[in-house]
């Protein structure tokens, strides 16, 4: 039930913020937002633009405790929000009301603020192992939310059958997390960060400091170690998506396609990174790819990612 407090006009107003944001700053979500039930449209924008605001939260702060603040802030609006209160702000009202339609769990929420939580202090990941983990807190968790919005479609569901898509998503979710911090690799590098992990880097002879110092003017014997340890991480991004592959070999149900669909992005990136050499830096992998409407499409009609 709706507090008395906001009228439907707030609502309203909300999921049209929500929505915007998306179209504005997440191209491919937006994509993907098109073949959303209507039922559960405004829903998806809305975990999509909180998302957003929790993504930007460590860039947009000027020192680590205030990032930490703005974390603190939606943990406890998450919280009041399963209370049955709520505040003005956009996103918040419209998470209330997907959390009353469609009973999302709790947990999944936190999942997502403490992976964000653990991003503030990780410059340089140590390992594949340690930033995967990060990432099905905050991609996975995610993609598990907007699988409850595309539930009840389905008269039942066995648990094993869900459960096995849960898997699949988490391996995707990480897969986005790996291929996002690639294709966001020149901005980290002009913040004095370097996404792929040490490990990798030392395997490869990358000296970190070298590549945040040249930045776009990387070449010759460092390019061609960056792009040794970028291939490395992009194969790790890769087989995320082939593990999901294998666990939905007997096919996905229609109704669920759409959140099947954020596996769409992350791949085409990966094969634009291996053309162009599997260098991070050139300027072909910053533009917008003009083919992923129609790569988004076609997943979603032949139900293959």
């Amino acid at each position: 039930m709706r507090p008395s407090s906001l009228r439907l006009a707030d609502f309203v107003k909300s999921a049209s913020y929500c929505r915007d944001t998306v179209r504005k700053l997440d191209y491919p979500a937006h994509l993907c937002g098109y073949f959303y039930p209507k039922y559960a449209l405004d829903d998806y924008y809305a975990l999509k633009a909180w998302n957003i605001e929790l993504a930007t939260i460590k860039d947009s702060s000027s020192k680590d405790f205030i990032a930490t603040l703005r974390l603190q802030f939606w943990k406890d609006t998450i919280n009041n929000v399963y209370k049955g209160k709520i505040t003005n702000e956009p996103v918040a009202t419209a998470l209330f009301d997907s959390v009353q339609k469609f009973e999302l769990p709790r947990q999944s929420f936190m999942n997502v603020i403490e992976g964000r939580e653990r991003e503030l202090s990780l410059e340089t990941p140590r390992d594949l192992q340690s930033l995967g983990t990060v990432l099905e807190l905050t991609q996975s968790s995610l993609l598990h939310l907007q699988l409850e919005l595309l539930l009840p479609q389905l008269t039942e569901i066995d648990p094993l059958e869900k459960e096995n898509y849960q898997l699949a998503l988490s391996h995707i979710g990480k897969s986005i997390g790996l291929a996002t911090l690639l294709r966001a690799l020149p901005y980290h590098a002009a913040k004095g960060r370097l996404v792929i992990p040490s490990d990798i880097n030392a395997n490869h002879g990358v000296v970190e400091e070298e590549i945040l110092r040249k930045l776009d003017k990387v070449d010759g014997d460092t390019l061609e170690k960056l792009s040794d340890a970028t291939f490395e991480f992009a194969t790790e991004a890769n087989d995320q998506l082939i593990a999901a592959r294998s666990l939905l070999k007997d096919g996905i149900r229609k109704q669920l396609m759409p959140v099947f669909l954020s596996a769409v992005p992350p791949q085409a990136y990966l094969n634009r990174l291996e053309k162009y050499n599997f260098n991070p830096f050139d300027v072909n992998l910053q533009q917008r790819y003009w083919k992923l409407p129609w790569e988004v499409y076609k997943s979603f009609k032949t139900q293959k990612f």
